[in-house]
């Protein structure tokens, strides 16, 4: 820090004015570069702005100093607030041909722009419920969005942070890929079950290290694996017991048609004799 701050060409004027002094340190910690594009700067400076986000377990005090900091580190990179011109017509103390009143209806707008951001980044699963709410006022003409970063800090302290899903659920749904898992590990063959764990059916641990290794032996993954194959085994052989069964039924019917043509034949042949003895 001290290098750097000696080799600004300014460093001369620090003696005697010790703000710019203070004002020099903050730029540096900021990660200032004297010869660095100025668009690049500002763009870097409002990047940082949108993106400073509330970390989980952050505490909202920590959070908004680092906003602030953000907010004030753009503002010098630009030299001004950010001027929203089209919102600051909507105003009634508007007047473009006063510049008192340009600079007030500027501010505002660019501190109520601030504390939207300011909102919007803030941790969602504890503070969420509150722009939704605002986003249903403003569309019923009720507007209620804080116009302030104070007004905004306000709201978030005294916003109760959002219900959770009950760990209960939680429990439910670890149960629930619990017995996911192991009905894939029942669905393994006992040829697939080599190199795993032989109670669970997944790899990575042996079953005598196994945390399900104390339920009945019936339950563990090799032996269901094992009855999983005499089951197929014993599908198979009912399955060929009925294709023999289909098959003699077969050349049952074959035989029974077969008679039956015979005898139809002979009955014929019968006819004709008759026949010809009446003749």
């Amino acid at each position: 820090m001290k290098n750097k701050l000696e080799s600004r060409k300014d460093f001369d004027t620090f003696g005697k004015n010790p703000i710019l002094f203070l004002q020099a340190i903050k730029e540096h910690a900021l990660n200032y570069q004297e010869n660095k594009y100025k668009i690049l700067i500002i763009s870097q400076a409002l990047r940082c702005l949108l993106n400073c986000k509330q970390k989980e377990k952050e505490s909202l005090q920590d959070y908004t100093k680092r906003f602030r900091v953000a907010a004030e580190e753009l503002e010098s990179h630009m030299g001004c607030p950010i001027y929203l011109l089209k919102l600051m017509t909507t105003m009634k103390e508007f007047d473009k041909n006063d510049n008192d009143s340009v600079s007030k209806c500027g501010k505002q707008k660019h501190e109520q722009f601030l504390a939207f951001v300011y909102l919007e980044n803030a941790d969602q699963s504890k503070y969420g419920s509150i722009l939704s709410g605002r986003n249903t006022q403003n569309s019923l003409c009720n507007e209620q969005y804080p116009k302030t970063l104070i007004e905004a800090n306000n709201v978030l302290s005294n916003h109760e942070f959002d219900k959770k899903p009950l760990a209960s659920h939680k429990r439910n749904e670890n149960k629930t890929r619990e017995n996911i898992g192991e009905e894939e590990a029942v669905k393994l063959s006992f040829a697939q079950l080599e190199g795993k764990c032989y109670c669970y059916g997944k790899a990575g641990h042996r079953s005598t290290t196994c945390r399900y290794k104390n339920k009945p032996k019936s339950e563990w993954a090799i032996n269901i694996a094992r009855n999983n194959e005499n089951k197929e085994e014993q599908q198979h052989v009912l399955i060929s017991l009925e294709e023999v069964k289909e098959e003699e039924e077969e050349e049952q019917t074959l035989q029974r048609c077969w008679m039956g043509a015979q005898i139809v034949l002979n009955q014929t042949k019968q006819v004709q004799t008759k026949l010809k003895d009446l003749i």
